[in-house]
């Protein structure tokens, strides 16, 4: 018989027993890191260019007919979509010349079907004898004119029904209204600018370099860029397009595409554009914090951790020093630029690892 005395424990080890049953996972946190873009290049030269932020894609939007200003639907500094209507002209005198238009076309055709006629009837009465064939070849001649008259009426109609069309212009991209150059009620000529639109895509920066410099530069060369705006932001960037024809004072127009966005930059701000320009003696490397490298093995000297943006993995890459160091920075091999690094805990990092992004910085 079970007193209270052997109950009680008894009850423990049951209880003891279902809490062991019942693990409860708990899943590691996503480890945050901070992160070095790469982008000086070692034994490189660093040259450092003022600059206007200006949108990757813009536009001068014009009506291709002219007329009088109906309506105005947007303003300066508005945000609009692709196909949204901006402005249109007075639609009546588009609407009267179709009207004459379809009236010249109907008319043409009436005339070719009784020249069609007139010459089937004359071919039948030539089988017959009872006309010449110079009428028969006169009655072709007359349907043919009748046929060409009916082709340019048709083409005279599709033009002013293109013509309606163009009287409204529309957003061809989604953008911000840069300028409005006109009102309601004016007149305006075809092919006047009447509007100017920016594009909400990549920011880029147009800076000017001189001819004793432009051959040191090349597409896809990294950049740092900084605001007089925004003391604190550094956002990284890439040559894209460098001019073949320089303007005056033989200067080569060259354009930084923005790697990152950020809200507080408009068109219009100034920029500071550093660039770093390989020496011809070839490939040394990019510079690195050595807070981002991690210790090697015998399969490699070092290894640094890369950011994967599609994975938001950390895949580790050996690297290879070159010698070239200042401050806390070390030139190595391995690595592109653009790449984003982690710059400090890499001891704490393994390859595959999924992490999140501190900001980041660049040099």
């Amino acid at each position: 018989m079970l007193n209270l005395k052997t109950i009680a424990p008894l009850a423990a080890m049951i209880l003891l027993s279902g809490c062991q049953d019942e693990v409860t996972q708990v899943e590691s946190p996503v480890r945050a890191i901070k992160t070095f873009t790469v982008s000086e290049v070692a034994g490189g030269n660093t040259r450092q260019y003022s600059g206007k932020l200006v949108a990757g894609t813009t536009a001068s939007l014009s009506f291709s007919v002219s007329g009088r200003v109906a309506s105005v639907d947007v303003q300066t500094g508005d945000r609009v979509t692709k196909g949204q209507t901006l402005a249109s002209l007075d639609r009546e005198t588009f609407l009267l010349d179709i009207e004459a238009a379809q009236a010249e076309l109907n008319k043409a055709r009436s005339s070719h079907r009784e020249k069609n006629q007139d010459h089937k009837r004359k071919r039948q009465l030539a089988e017959k004898g009872w006309v010449t064939k110079a009428a028969v070849e006169q009655s072709l001649s007359a349907l043919e004119t009748a046929t060409s008259q009916v082709s340019y009426a048709q083409s005279q109609l599709s033009r002013v029904n293109r013509a309606l069309l163009d009287s409204i212009i529309a957003a061809p991209f989604d953008g911000v209204i840069a300028e409005r150059l006109f009102d309601p009620y004016m007149d305006v000529s075809g092919g006047q600018q009447v509007f100017s639109i920016e594009g909400t895509g990549a920011l880029e920066v147009a800076i000017g370099v001189p001819e004793r410099t432009i051959a040191q530069l090349h597409l896809g060369i990294p950049a740092t860029v900084t605001f007089s705006a925004n003391k604190g932001l550094k956002v990284p960037g890439l040559v894209t397009e460098i001019g073949m024809t320089a303007g005056p004072g033989s200067i080569f127009p060259v354009k930084i595409t923005l790697g990152e966005a950020h809200p507080s930059l408009r068109t219009g701000m100034s920029a500071e554009v550093t660039l770093s320009t390989r020496q011809p003696s070839g490939d040394s490397g990019y510079m690195v914090p050595l807070a981002s490298i991690a210790p090697g093995n015998k399969e490699a000297k070092g290894y640094v951790f890369v950011f994967d943006k599609k994975t938001k993995q950390v895949n580790k890459t050996p690297i290879n020093p070159q010698g070239i160091g200042r401050e806390n920075f070390v030139a190595v091999k391995g690595i592109n630029a653009g790449d984003i690094l982690a710059a400090a805990g890499v001891s704490f990092l393994s390859d595959g690892q999924i992490v999140k992004l501190m900001p980041s910085s660049s040099r």
